[in-house]
């Protein structure tokens, strides 16, 4: 992995610190409004992550179990669509990840707090063009989200759990290794990665405010 997912943790708590911060302050009801609405980007931000993590392993599933598949067809037609559904799935997931990655970038600096991924770059003003450009420098920054999401989610659900490093996920997806993350994320969903995420978030306040004391 790109890097420490410890690190990822601890910008996304420092930017609902930064929210209840000034929750804390607010008056009146107009910017308490504006607050949650700020949260709930941070909160479309995990559900992305989520749906995303969950298209790309399916993806893989597909691919690994490609004849399987094909012997509960009827015909390759029948075949070929389920494929195309999955490759339409992931690639919408992907793109509204980069959407709702970009959108919290923004807020951020609202807080003048670290971004998130902080690695859009131009990108970052219009996320549009990632989306609907093929250039090379384009599809690498896709790749490059792809990474550093898929990595960070697994990382904190699968691999927290099973005791698989970062980098295994990436470099060295053993069947083994990949039948037990998708057993895992089967299993808790999509719900429970976002749940799983936040437990870890809600930790490393817990950790920064005890350092303080």
């Amino acid at each position: 992995m790109s890097e420490n997912p410890n690190y990822i943790l601890k910008r996304i708590a420092n930017y609902k610190e930064a929210i209840e911060s000034e929750y804390a302050k607010a008056s009146d009801e107009q910017t308490k409004k504006y607050l949650d609405l700020d949260l709930e980007i941070l909160n479309d931000f995990l559900k992305s992550l989520a749906n995303y993590t969950a298209s790309v392993f399916n993806d893989k599933f597909n691919t690994k179990n490609r004849e399987l598949i094909k012997s509960n067809c009827n015909s390759i037609s029948e075949y070929q669509d389920i494929i195309k559904q999955a490759d339409n799935s992931r690639r919408a997931a992907h793109n509204s990840l980069i959407t709702s990655m970009a959108i919290l970038d923004r807020t951020c600096q609202f807080y003048n707090v670290e971004p998130i991924y902080g690695q859009f770059g131009d990108y970052l003003e219009d996320s549009s063009k990632l989306i609907n450009s093929k250039d090379s420098k384009a599809q690498e920054k896709r790749r490059q989200i792809t990474s550093w999401a898929t990595d960070f989610t697994i990382a904190c659900t699968a691999g927290a759990s099973l005791g698989i490093e970062p980098n295994d996920i990436e470099h060295n997806c053993s069947p083994n290794l990949f039948e037990s993350i998708s057993s895992k994320l089967r299993t808790i969903g999509e719900k429970g990665m976002v749940n799983e995420i936040n437990n870890m978030v809600d930790s490393s306040k817990k950790d920064k405010n005890e350092n303080i004391r």
